[in-house]
């Protein structure tokens, strides 16, 4: 298990009534190439891999679906990564399942990395924006 070798941790969310697994995610440190972040955020930045965390996994269980969970549980996260009690970083990355990308840049302002990957970035200010808009709620 990776919370056991600590290259993530895990939090999980669970019924207050039955106790059962909503759902869960994990975080972990990974960093992205500078010139993959968009120009935009990289002002004020030495030109060096940019330290971000990295939301893996992520899971809620089928009987809970389409309650909004999922923007719950990433919402925990970006409030985790904003206050940097997890780690210092500059943003949060995601590599969405086919899919789900839409979830991220609807819901959340995420954005393209610029390494040609599937892999999707939101700024620290984005953070606040997201947390702050209604449909996030």
């Amino acid at each position: 298990m990776n919370t056991q070798s600590r290259i993530a941790n895990a939090w999980v969310l669970r019924d207050r009534d039955t106790d059962l697994i909503v759902g869960f995610y994990t975080l972990s440190t990974a960093s992205a190439d500078f010139s993959a972040v968009p120009d935009r955020f990289t002002a004020h930045l030495p030109r060096y891999p940019v330290p971000v965390a990295l939301l893996g996994r992520m899971g809620v269980d089928r009987r809970f679906e389409r309650q909004g969970f999922g923007k719950r549980l990433v919402i925990d996260a970006l409030i985790r990564v904003y206050r940097q009690d997890v780690m210092a970083v500059y943003g949060m990355v995601v590599d969405p399942k086919e899919g789900v990308r839409d979830f991220y840049t609807e819901n959340f302002d995420f954005v393209p990395l610029g390494d040609n990957s599937h892999r999707l970035f939101l700024h620290p200010q984005s953070f606040i924006h997201s947390l702050s808009a209604p449909s996030s709620l």
